[in-house]
């Protein structure tokens, strides 16, 4: 069966979050950051099971259990995937959940930049309206987390991609604009 994306997380029995550590630190050629990556593989599998408990639909095998494949690099079978849909997956029960909350979101405003602080903290965004294409919003948060998808659309050394055309690195571009030079 092929796919396309998903998310991995040592959930079957003959794999461990230090197999998916081992496996995650190679394949970035030991240039990870160790604490996010340790991180990273133990919250994995809760994190799989919380999404699947909001409603995200994983493909399963026959006996229900969750079906996962081999990644790029992994020595174990541990990409969980909703057949192609993952992020869309992701994206409609998170955003249930918001709403089911009573936490406001705000649409058709993506950030076209990031605002600091004093202390070069990231402080917020300003955001666009793209229904009137004029008003811009300021935005203040304690917390921000660039989430704006991928850079396929950018076609690295004439490379073919199937992401989605916004995937143009818009978020990398911001945080390099705001003298961000790791983010995590």
């Amino acid at each position: 069966m092929e796919f396309e994306g998903g998310i991995e997380a040592a959930t079957k029995r003959n794999d461990s979050p230090v197999i998916h550590y081992l496996d995650t630190v190679g394949g970035g050629f030991f240039e990870n950051i160790p604490d996010l990556v340790e991180v990273m593989v133990r919250d994995a599998p809760s994190i799989v099971r919380w999404l699947e408990s909001l409603g995200c639909i994983f493909v399963k095998e026959a006996d229900g259990t969750l079906r996962t494949e081999f990644g790029e690099g992994t020595s174990r079978k541990r990409v969980h995937h909703a057949r192609g849909c993952l992020g869309l997956e992701i994206i409609r029960n998170l955003y249930d959940e918001l709403c089911n909350r009573g936490i406001p979101i705000l649409e058709y405003l993506p950030a076209i930049e990031l605002i600091m602080d004093d202390t070069a903290q990231v402080a917020g965004a300003i955001l666009i309206n793209l229904e009137s294409k004029k008003e811009a919003i300021r935005v203040r948060a304690k917390t921000v987390v660039l989430a704006t998808g991928g850079d396929g659309q950018l076609h690295y050394q004439g490379f073919p991609c199937a992401d989605h055309y916004g995937a143009t690195a818009d978020g990398l571009a911001m945080a390099y604009r705001a003298g961000l030079n790791h983010c995590y």
